[in-house]
């Protein structure tokens, strides 16, 4: 793990989906038709990431899938892609960032 962990925008946003708890799938209308099977859609309800299941019709087996990902959710070919660890570790340091940002600053007392 790098010492420092860069602070990329995807990081951010995309934290929970990329390492936390993963995604939350909901099932939305296909709007997308395979060549054969049934179109099955599902999009995470925080990073609007969709997945795309062609289901075959006579057995309800997935026959292919892909997913299509929002601006900005997949790392760059030479970026540095985190672990999960690392995400959660960055998750764990943003939320002792913010707990201290939030305390009142003590003032000095003058004697």
């Amino acid at each position: 793990m790098p010492d420092r962990l860069p602070d990329a925008p995807t990081w951010g946003r995309y934290q929970e989906c990329h390492g936390l708890i993963r995604h939350s799938w909901h099932i939305v209308p296909s709007d997308w038709t395979p060549m054969f099977g049934t179109p099955f859609t599902v999009r995470c309800e925080r990073c609007n990431t969709e997945r795309r299941d062609t289901l075959g019709s006579n057995t309800g087996e997935v026959l292919s899938r892909r997913y299509v990902y929002p601006d900005g959710y997949l790392y760059g070919r030479d970026d540095y892609k985190p672990t999960a660890d690392e995400v959660r570790l960055m998750w764990i340091q943003r939320q002792i960032e913010a707990a201290r940002a939030e305390r009142p600053k003590r003032q000095r007392r003058r004697a």
